[in-house]
């Protein structure tokens, strides 16, 4: 599979990303999309034997994450954050991923509160445009019966939905809009668009849901090197849920 990672300006975290990524051997390539505008990306090199292709778009966006560049020739990309993850974990995701290639796969799961909602519903709200993206649910499982969202800080899916969440023909340029306006949710649009396709494409009732995949060991976190990331600001969650109600308003 190829692996897409992005930077900017942490090159000390990338250096240890690149190293500690290149050692597996299911990986063919490693994309790392360089959002700095002011410095010029290194040129294109190998690590540990692995080919390390540096992509440089003219404009800084989280929606360059998703870019279907024409030398992503395998199936199965995964996508990470600054996630330390164990190479066994990464690799029982793809496995996991080649049974169901239709889904996102992860490791990241985030729940949605529904704001009101009747008993026996399993959460979902009966006023559908009042949603709070949530890092971690602590209700009872009667209120929340699974997740909602599959984050990009661990996310392995097919190829075609690069080009569905660029060139998705009616919804495209709003979600594209709201990434490039908050700096934020790329992911949670991909989850909005991965969705509409799978249900769209299945006969009603089919699993349309992104898959978990539970870790045999504990996700480090390379981004503990610093400070800057965008998990750190405290707007994040507010952005998040913003992003969250506008998208569901849409689809």
């Amino acid at each position: 599979f190829t692996l897409l990672i992005s930077t900017h300006s942490r090159f000390e975290l990338l250096s240890e990303q690149l190293s500690y990524y290149s050692a597996s051997p299911m990986i063919s390539t490693i994309v790392v999309t360089w959002h700095n505008m002011n410095i010029k990306a290194p040129p294109d090199a190998r690590v540990n034997g692995t080919y390390i292709r540096f992509e440089s778009p003219t404009t800084d966006s989280l929606n360059n994450r998703f870019q279907p560049l024409a030398y992503i020739t395998t199936e199965a990309v995964f996508i990470l954050d600054d996630i330390k993850l164990h190479l066994q974990d990464m690799h029982n995701m793809f496995a996991a991923w080649k049974e169901n290639k239709q889904n996102l796969v992860g490791a990241s799961p985030r729940w949605v509160d529904g704001g009101s909602s009747e008993p026996g519903s399993g959460g979902r709200a009966s006023a559908p445009h009042n949603l709070a993206y949530l890092t971690q649910s602590e209700a009872s499982p009667d209120k929340y019966e699974g997740y909602s969202l599959m984050l990009t800080r661990t996310m392995m899916m097919h190829r075609d939905y690069l080009h569905l969440y660029t060139h998705f023909d009616q919804l495209r340029s709003l979600i594209l809009s709201i990434v490039a306006a908050e700096f934020n949710c790329e992911d949670i649009g991909m989850n909005f668009v991965v969705n509409a396709a799978r249900s769209s494409a299945n006969p009603p009732g089919a699993d349309a849901a992104p898959l978990f995949v539970r870790p045999l060991h504990r996700i480090g976190d390379f981004g503990k090197m610093g400070d800057t990331g965008l998990h750190q600001k405290k707007s994040h969650t507010t952005a998040r849920t913003d992003c969250l109600n506008q998208m569901n308003r849409a689809f």
